[in-house]
């Protein structure tokens, strides 16, 4: 009878184990939203045939350059692949219901990006020889994107992968209770770049895992505390896990800024202040630069973007400001190609420089929204 007792009790154990690891995958997500769906313009498409025919290889691993450049240490040039890359065209495969599209770009972050410790390598080599680090920012987008997925195309496989990459960063990569930018296979980072913060991908990983419901409120204040100025609508860089404090950086990288709005926009932020502060640079100086003094709320260089005009156009289209959509829009299809090798393309057709991410940043603010 002991024996039998003994043999019960071991089975239970068992059963209670197997729950334990087999409940997040089997229980029902408790998420109220929808989906909006999008519809390809001329341009989208043909930006997309443009990096399908132009900046990929057959697999769907999209080159980071038309040219292959050699890199200069993280500064990637040539034909490495990007988890941001492969994350941003299956956004926008979500964006316009492709299933097949979503699936090949997934494929090669699966096949050839997941690391030992199940965080996505943030750049492979052209021989699919993987980096040891990982990118907060990457990992978030294709774990939004798989649940994403699990919704629009009712697939069980994206709700597991989504899974398993939560569960690597909650375990992986957080520091203090939070998200934190990276990990490089030894150590993880101490700091958390503000753009980092995916409040959408907070709030979707949250029906997996609660521990991403605190995170999301930790996340929005530290961007919330993080503005710069009313007169100045920025956002600081980083924020030390740490020490709990802030970087005092004197110049303003504009595109992280933007993509915090659009990070802040998903809760319902109006985007008016960023909106006013962008006419009034393009009324001032014809142009938006990459990086601008937080004293002097002047521009520190006079480099333009194509990726900064992608993002400031899709956070105006937003809005009702039409002047200030339509000087955008021009402003981004001034580096629209239409002839030549590169036709098609965003990129500098004298140089033969096209980038990954300033060609799927434009792909995905040219597609028109679709009355549901």
């Amino acid at each position: 009878m002991k024996k039998l007792y003994s043999l019960i009790s071991v089975f239970l154990v068992f059963l209670m184990i197997t729950a334990y690891i087999v409940y997040p995958y089997v229980k029902p997500l408790k998420l109220n939203i929808v989906l909006k769906n999008y519809k390809e313009t001329s341009y989208s498409s043909h930006v997309r045939k443009f990096i399908e025919t132009k900046l990929s290889r057959e697999d769907g691993a999209i080159y980071t350059n038309y040219l292959n450049k050699k890199n200069m240490g993280d500064e990637t040039k040539g034909h490495f692949i990007l988890s941001e890359s492969q994350g941003l065209l299956m956004d926008y495969a979500l964006m316009i219901n492709d299933e097949k599209m979503f699936d090949k770009a997934y494929k090669v972050v699966k096949d050839y990006m997941i690391l030992d410790n199940g965080l996505v390598s943030w750049r492979i080599s052209k021989k699919n020889d993987k980096s040891s680090t990982s990118a907060l920012i990457d990992e978030l987008r294709i774990a939004k994107a798989l649940v994403k997925a699990y919704i629009k195309f009712d697939r069980f496989k994206y709700k597991v992968d989504a899974i398993k990459i939560s569960k690597s960063i909650l375990k992986n990569s957080t520091y203090n209770n939070m998200v934190s930018d990276f990990n490089d296979g030894v150590n993880r980072s101490k700091l958390l770049t503000l753009c980092y913060i995916d409040l959408e991908a907070f709030k979707l990983l949250g029906s997996i895992d609660e521990q991403w419901n605190e995170i999301y409120i930790k996340g929005k204040d530290i961007l919330n505390k993080g503005y710069v100025s009313s007169d100045i609508p920025l956002f600081r860089k980083n924020y030390d896990l740490l020490n709990r404090k802030y970087s005092s950086e004197s110049d303003n990288e504009l595109l992280y800024s933007l993509m915090v709005w659009e990070n802040l926009m998903y809760t319902g932020v109006s985007p008016k202040p960023i909106n006013d502060w962008m006419k009034k640079q393009l009324k001032k100086y014809g142009c938006l630069y990459t990086k601008y003094s937080i004293d002097r709320n002047t521009p520190v260089d006079y480099i333009e973007s194509t990726a900064i005009y992608a993002v400031s156009y899709r956070i105006a289209s937003k809005g009702s400001d039409k002047e200030l959509i339509e000087k955008l829009n021009k402003s981004l299809m001034k580096y629209h190609i239409d002839k030549g090798e590169l036709k098609d393309g965003f990129g500098m057709e004298k140089s033969k420089e096209a980038y990954s991410f300033d060609n799927l940043e434009s792909m995905i603010s040219l597609l028109k929204e679709k009355n549901n």
